[in-house]
């Protein structure tokens, strides 16, 4: 059997390999526009990634509780029930960062599943995290991590290794508190979190401002204007609102002053003098260097319905395009031609609702201007679900609740999950989000974003530019435009799983240790 089972590993390999080198082999008849666009157009169709999203019935926890969820898989491109993937793995992991426990969950063919967590009195308080992804989710958005040959010592071979010093940044993900069991059961007036035995306490760091740059389109180049977001944050990464100046040399060339979560944004012509940001902040001053900025290259200024290109210095005779993907699926392709001035305005197009990443890029394949925007055609606003009946003020303890439910949007029985809570346990939180703010923005960007419903409660000016700061602040390329590109093509090294092992009629769930923490070793 495990010469069966390698063969056919093998097999996989061999063809994925295969797959790549006719991807290269193919770029490398000719670098050129056209080639990047097929490219672009066959990936959209073919690698179709998933999102996974997981409904829980509360916001925050006791030792004691069971934690019920309600799983959906979605493919990326249309936000549909995904027909890839079957199984879908849940993973529950204590504030160390350590697997407590992790289920296997069978998604229908209409793309859920459910299942839940009993947490034991053997587990200690504090934030736990949740995690769900599906086999085919682990070939996107990875990065490695560096490490030395005595950290490869304490593995088995270079694959074991090289499996554990790696992130995915495109699993759900989410952290909940768990607080200690109550003295008397049922009373949840106070929550406590008790530092377990043995653990370090961590000293309290020092206060201090720091600061962050984004340059509109990733550079700022000598001469040419450019939008630069900027973000301040204290020791502990909170958001700090303050006002300053921005200088070259001895000049001062803006004032600038943060707007919501601690984001600003100011326009600057960058020199040869090197930019700095000065602020004062809790009677402290704090002097902050801007970016390098390059000689030649381009800019983007993506506003109002329009990008806006400016170049310096590029070669002549080479073709120039931008693209434009939503998640993953290629949108739009237009060929660019400068004016004399080396700048061009283009019309954006019509986009589908969510995140959606314009790039600049020349016939070789080389990025020169890239930028995450958000397009809002309001078409998942619907769907909203009120009780019209059977609502009270005050229940008895396990009294049977019957609910009426009416969604103005739906004319046909449709599936649905509820989750009914006592709001006096509810946790004031910063994931403040939903399945529409996870699918369409969370999900698309890396780290943790902070209050995600604000930016869907209104449609006007200022709640735009809070999220047009936020996608130039914290955007981030969850799917690879080289490898979309085959610029530099990677294989895929999971398929999706369609099948869970059956032993004697019954679904065989695997169980795993306390103490594992790396993913791929738990599923292969």
């Amino acid at each position: 059997m495990r010469y069966i089972r390698n063969t056919t590993t093998m097999l996989k390999q061999i063809g994925l390999l295969l797959l790549a080198f006719v991807c290269v082999n193919a770029w490398g008849e000719g670098k050129t526009i056209d080639r990047i666009r097929q490219a672009l157009e066959a990936n959209s169709a073919a690698v179709v990634q998933e999102k996974a999203y997981l409904h829980l019935d509360n916001t925050c926890y006791f030792v004691g509780d069971t934690l019920w969820y309600k799983a959906y898989v979605v493919k990326a491109d249309d936000l549909r029930f995904t027909d890839k993937s079957r199984i879908l793995y849940v993973e529950l992991l204590n504030p160390d960062g350590l697997v407590v426990e992790r289920q296997r969950v069978v998604v229908s063919d209409k793309g859920y599943g459910d299942g839940c967590f009993v947490l034991h009195d053997s587990l200690y308080s504090g934030y736990y995290e949740l995690r769900a992804y599906t086999r085919w989710m682990l070939n996107f958005n990875v990065r490695e991590h560096r490490y030395g040959r005595e950290d490869r010592y304490a593995f088995y071979n270079n694959a074991m290794a090289y499996d554990f010093f790696r992130q995915w940044d495109g699993l759900y993900s989410r952290v909940i508190p768990v607080y200690g069991k109550p003295d008397v059961a049922g009373d949840f007036t106070y929550k406590r979190m008790f530092q377990r035995p043995k653990q370090q306490v961590q000293k309290a760091a020092k206060e201090k401002l720091t600061a962050a740059f984004y340059p509109e389109g990733g550079h700022l180049i000598k001469g040419v204007p450019c939008r630069v977001a900027f973000e301040l944050t204290d020791q502990d990464g909170q958001a700090v609102s303050c006002r300053g100046t921005l200088s070259a040399g001895d000049a001062t060339v803006a004032e600038v002053a943060t707007e919501y979560m601690g984001r600003g944004i100011v326009t600057v012509t960058p020199g040869d003098e090197r930019l700095k940001a000065a602020f004062v902040w809790k009677g402290k001053n704090y002097s902050f260097v801007l970016p390098q900025a390059d000689a030649a290259g381009a800019t983007m200024a993506v506003d109002d319905g329009r990008i806006g290109l400016q170049t310096k210095s590029l070669p002549q005779d080479k073709r120039y395009a931008l693209s434009i993907l939503c998640r993953g699926v290629l949108k739009h392709f237009e060929e660019v031609r400068f004016d004399g001035d080396g700048k061009a305005s283009l019309t954006m197009p019509s986009l589908p609702t969510g995140v959606n990443d314009v790039t600049l890029f020349d016939e070789d394949g080389r990025i020169l201007a890239d930028r995450l925007f958000f397009v809002d055609n309001h078409d998942y606003d619907g769907g909203k679900i009120t009780v019209v009946s059977g609502a009270k003020t005050t229940y008895e303890p396990y009294e049977k609740v019957t609910l009426g439910l009416q969604c103005a949007d739906v004319s046909q029985p449709t599936l649905l999950s509820v989750a009914v809570r006592d709001t006096r346990t509810d946790e004031p939180t910063y994931n403040d989000g939903d399945l529409r703010t996870d699918l369409l923005l969370g999900s698309e960007l890396r780290g943790f974003v902070a209050r995600p419903a604000y930016y869907f409660e209104a449609d006007d000016a200022e709640h735009r530019r809070a999220l047009d700061l936020l996608m130039m602040v914290q955007g981030w390329r969850k799917y690879k435009w080289q490898n979309l590109a085959a610029v530099s093509p990677a294989p895929l090294r999971y398929q999706p799983e369609t099948t869970l092992t059956v032993e004697g009629g019954v679904y065989k769930m695997l169980s795993v240790n306390e103490g594992s923490t790396s993913l791929t070793d738990r599923i292969l």
